[in-house]
């Protein structure tokens, strides 16, 4: 995943997290839906896992990509011998 994907699943993690926050508060009071309460519960916890991993994954992201900056930079630098040979055939 790119950066911008990780950043549109955190906000829809993020609007399903207000969403059912908002279930929550509109039916805590109906002893009827305890079950369904309680699997809520459940998700939000869920949800807030997620949301805590992809920021994770967002941190790091940046970081795997400089790695690879690097190495492309140093598989891109010409060898200490190619450096020698062309300034041989300049003399």
């Amino acid at each position: 995943m790119d950066r911008r994907e990780i950043q549109n699943e955190i906000d829809a993690t993020l609007d399903q997290l207000i969403k059912n926050a908002v279930a929550l508060r509109e039916f805590s009071s109906d002893p009827e839906l305890k079950t369904e309460l309680e699997a809520l519960h459940k998700t939000q916890e869920s949800l807030l896992a997620r949301l805590i991993h992809l920021e994770e994954y967002l941190e790091k992201v940046p970081r795997a990509i400089s790695e690879k900056r690097a190495i492309l930079s140093e598989l891109s630098r010409p060898t200490a011998r190619r450096k020698t040979s062309k300034q041989k055939s300049i003399y």
